[in-house]
């Protein structure tokens, strides 16, 4: 298999049989909605093209579970911060099983802060950390001079503009950034070498890779808006100490959009998943989460997917169609499919493989390409049809040819009659040699 690493901008092989995956996971303040459905959904993929192709893939999606949104948000709610997000964490975990995922390993953030101090004294042993005045624990990005996942963000790194002194919070320069924030004992915290405290959100991540998977991976990514500051954080973190590469392979995915806007929580312009699996539902009942899957890869990994009503109704639509004479079909080989994904995750391509196949390939692949996508084909081909898909592809065209033969015959009424029942069943007829469904 082959993905396009976000640092290089190359096409990489991945090449181990044992591939490490971390993906970066949510920090559980509130419900998750579809941006964060995609991410999930596109590294769900990515396991099972791996496994397919003899990969022995471990997956792991991490919680963060102790962060300042999460302290605000359970104190206006009167309850523990440890108790809001394992509401939320839970809540996530319910929605990927509805959604047809496998819940992968998630390791909480809280529960690594050994290996968080570990790290830290590493960075200030190196002289890449420092003690401020404050008690926090500070990385010194003017000491940094290793690679940048995005190069024209270098000068909010490394430019002499931002080497402005700050001493009211001890920082040596603006662009340093807290791996350890010191805290009064009647706010949320743990003990550290430097006093009461909580981490700061980017160490977290480097030492749960370390204690995991010795402190590099096979592929590393997330959402695209993780890309900066996040996982470059990461790479200044941890490429110093371990003397290596973070991850072999950067794995970015492009955001949902709404009305044209990245959609999150702080622009308050977000549709939480459990309101698109809602939606999917009533368009297909019992196999909403399924739905929602499908229509999450309707575009590329690396692009922007705008979120409308009829993305999921489109994507129903060729549900239905491609699945309607499937009932009882016993699925044969995804290889064809597994293949075509194989080529940077390119699920737009494969849905157009499963279209093609529907018009002149065998049943047999068609389900299986379709199983391989989580789509239940006996399931589906079971739902009630409306009159514009009653008919299957090959109804159509045998009534197409009826009707060109027909007409070649000057059987103007029997012509007639062959248009009128393919109108019925929703299949606008010209004299085009060709029905647009």
């Amino acid at each position: 298999m082959h993905l396009k690493d976000s640092l290089s901008g190359a096409l990489k092989r991945v090449e181990p049989t044992d591939v490490s995956i971390y993906a970066c996971g949510i920090t559980p303040y509130s419900s998750a909605h579809v941006g964060h459905a995609r991410t999930y959904v596109v590294f769900d993929l990515l396991k099972r093209v791996l496994t397919a192709q003899g990969h022995r893939v471990r997956l792991v999606r991490n919680i963060t579970d102790i962060d300042d949104k999460i302290i605000n948000t359970a104190k206006t709610a009167g309850v523990a911060w440890h108790e809001l997000s394992d509401k939320y964490a839970e809540e996530n975990r319910q929605l990927m099983r509805a959604t047809g995922l496998d819940v992968p390993e998630e390791p909480k953030a809280s529960e690594y802060l050994a290996d968080m101090f570990w790290l830290m004294k590493q960075l200030i042993g190196l002289g890449l950390a420092y003690v401020a005045s404050t008690g926090d624990v500070l990385y010194r990005v003017s000491a940094y001079d290793g690679a940048l996942l995005m190069p024209h963000k270098e000068g909010a790194l490394r430019s002499e503009q931002g080497a402005t002194r700050v001493s009211t919070d001890g920082k040596e320069d603006l662009r340093d950034f807290a791996l350890w924030k010191t805290t009064s004992r009647d706010e949320p915290g743990f003990e550290s070498p430097w006093g009461w405290g909580r981490p700061g959100w980017h160490i977290e991540c480097s030492a749960m890779i370390r204690a995991l998977f010795g402190g590099s991976v096979t592929i590393h990514g997330g959402g695209v808006d993780l890309k900066f500051p996040h996982h470059q954080a990461e790479m200044m973190q941890s490429e110093p100490v371990f003397g290596r590469p973070l991850a072999e392979i950067w794995m970015h995915n492009g955001s949902v959009l709404s009305d044209g806007r990245k959609m999150s929580k702080s622009e308050g312009n977000f549709v939480t998943w459990q309101a698109a699996l809602d939606s999917a539902e009533a368009l297909a009942p019992g196999l909403g989460g399924q739905l929602l899957s499908f229509a999450l890869v309707q575009a590329h990994w690396q692009k922007p997917l705008d979120w409308n009503d009829k993305l999921l109704a489109s994507t129903h639509a060729d549900v239905l169609q491609l699945t309607q004479d499937l009932a009882g079909v016993v699925p044969g080989t995804a290889d064809a499919l597994i293949e075509v994904l194989a080529d940077n995750l390119n699920a737009p391509a494969g849905s157009f493989w499963l279209k093609q196949e529907l018009k002149g390939g065998t049943p047999a692949r068609l389900a299986a390409g379709l199983h391989f996508f989580g789509i239940d084909v006996d399931a589906w081909a079971r739902l009630p049809r409306s009159a514009a898909v009653s008919l299957s592809h090959t109804d159509i065209d045998d009534l197409q040819s009826q009707r060109q033969q027909a007409r070649a015959a000057k059987n103007w009424a029997l012509a007639d009659e062959i248009r009128q029942r393919l109108n019925a069943h929703g299949v606008a007829v010209s004299d085009a040699p060709v029905a647009q469904l």
